[in-house]
């Protein structure tokens, strides 16, 4: 499977792709909210082997995707904890 493969070959940039990839085709709203928060939850912290500059980005196309979805559904819009 190609989510093994990746984590065994540890490249931060294509877990982030299949983290991401497989959140937006659950296909199922609540699912997706919890994997895009999972790949937030990835990428809010320093990333090895990923720039800052690019693990921004990535964080902000999460966001942006789990706006669009609590936007578009009957899911809450949920305050991070800080």
């Amino acid at each position: 499977m190609l989510a093994e493969e990746v984590r065994r070959q540890k490249d931060p940039y294509a877990l982030y792709e299949v983290g991401l990839g497989r959140a937006l085709l659950t296909g199922e709203p609540a699912s997706e909210l919890q994997q895009l928060r999972g790949v937030e939850t990835s990428v809010s912290k320093s990333v090895n082997g990923m720039s800052e500059a690019d693990r921004n980005g990535l964080l902000a196309a999460v966001l942006v995707n789990r706006h669009v979805l609590q936007r578009s559904t009957d899911i809450p819009m949920l305050r991070r904890k800080r």
